[in-house]
């Protein structure tokens, strides 16, 4: 019963119902108000480190997206078939084939 007071205290019932009103499964459920007590508890005992790590993790997803599209960038430039130079044997090849008039 405790642990219902410190949810109800922090979230409220009607929260509370409409986060677990979607979720179907029974075994979902009793996961999410294992998390949510879990949640409540770490809240009551260190209200200061739970911002401190979400602030933490937001600057590593920022830092990944950064990395994560410093990679794409490289790897679109590299499926980019290199450049070739022109080929100027062919080049001449072919103006020799066509006569010897066209060779200026």
């Amino acid at each position: 019963m405790d642990e219902f007071i410190k949810v109800h205290r922090l979230y409220g019932t009607h929260r509370m119902r409409q986060t677990l009103r979607p979720i179907t499964e029974p075994t979902d459920r009793a996961t999410s108000v294992e998390s949510t007590i879990y949640e409540a508890n770490a809240r009551i005992n260190h209200p200061g480190v739970r911002m401190n790590m979400i602030n933490m993790l937001q600057e590593q997803v920022k830092t990944f997206e950064y990395e994560l599209n410093s990679e794409r960038q490289i790897r679109e430039s590299l499926a980019q078939p290199p450049l070739e130079p022109p080929n100027r044997r062919e080049a001449f090849q072919e103006q020799l084939a066509h006569g010897t008039d066209n060779l200026r």
